[in-house]
């Protein structure tokens, strides 16, 4: 059965400029230049130290326009930061967060408004459609627990799931689509290219479970009190928990109460 979710914690900010798209291949881990035009995909902006700022669905509105899906509550900053890489492009950036409701259709929605955009969403198959609803106009019937959703899912997504100096691997890039490891530099390629080739990351993310409503710390422990890793979305019962492997067949506890590790998030049997 289908289902329309509304995304309220994503907005979408506007890039052009002659030279957006090279100014973009240079700061994402996906490859831009790839892009048809009405093409999209998943990608992440680094540090120059490897570590995670923010994630970004990308659309190619034309040759020179694209939009970037990216944290509405911290989508000043991100401009700001992408800004601070233009050294002699003319590129322009404009906010859109009140001209477009982001959703997410678990089927190929029907009966779009006009000025509405929609494309396969990029990360895994079988995700679903995501949709860019012009606000004036009324939005549909839209079901309710997004995080639910992404949870049954496992996909992880924005700040929620990307803790302070996660890695890309960390993250699971590689299964989110997220990285090209074909394409040209980018902030953040060496240690992101080192992990992906010589080294195997010492925290990933995990599907657990546990009594998680009203917690007052989302940090875990393990039975001798040492920190194992890290709450993150979670809904009901069931979360995702960034976990130093070492530690993930071990008891552990969040908050006082027991949390049991299901699986990786990701992994190549899943």
């Amino acid at each position: 059965m289908s289902k329309t979710y509304h995304v309220p914690n994503r907005a979408l900010l506007r890039l052009t400029g002659a030279e957006s798209a090279a100014f973009l291949q240079g700061v994402f881990t996906n490859d831009i230049n790839a892009l048809n035009i009405g093409g999209n995909c998943y990608a992440l902006h680094l540090s120059a130290q490897g570590r995670i700022l923010f994630d970004a669905i990308i659309h190619r509105e034309g040759d020179t326009s694209f939009l970037l899906e990216i944290p509405r509550d911290t989508l000043i900053t991100h401009a700001q930061q992408l800004h601070g890489y233009i050294v002699q492009e003319q590129l322009e950036f404009d906010d859109l967060c009140e001209d477009y409701s982001v959703l997410h259709s678990t089927e190929t929605p029907q009966n779009l408004p006009q000025g509405a955009i929609t494309f396969t969403d990029p990360r895994k198959p079988n995700l679903g459609h995501r949709i860019y609803w012009p606000t004036q106009t009324e939005l549909p019937k839209l079901d309710e627990d997004y995080t639910s959703w992404r949870i049954e899912n496992a996909l992880p997504e924005g700040p929620q799931d990307i803790t302070e100096k996660m890695l890309a691997a960390e993250f699971d890039a590689d299964f989110l689509t997220a990285v090209s490891y074909q394409k040209g530099c980018y902030v953040g390629q060496e240690l992101t290219a080192r992990m992906h080739y010589k080294t195997t990351p010492k925290k990933r993310l995990y599907t657990v479970s546990g009594a998680f409503e009203g917690l007052n710390d989302t940090l875990i422990l393990n039975q001798k009190g040492a920190e194992a890793g890290i709450l993150l979305s979670h809904s009901g019962n069931t979360g995702f928990a960034l976990l130093r492997t070492r530690y993930a067949d071990q008891p552990l506890t969040v908050s006082g109460t027991t949390l049991k590790v299901q699986k990786l998030l990701h992994s190549k049997d899943n």
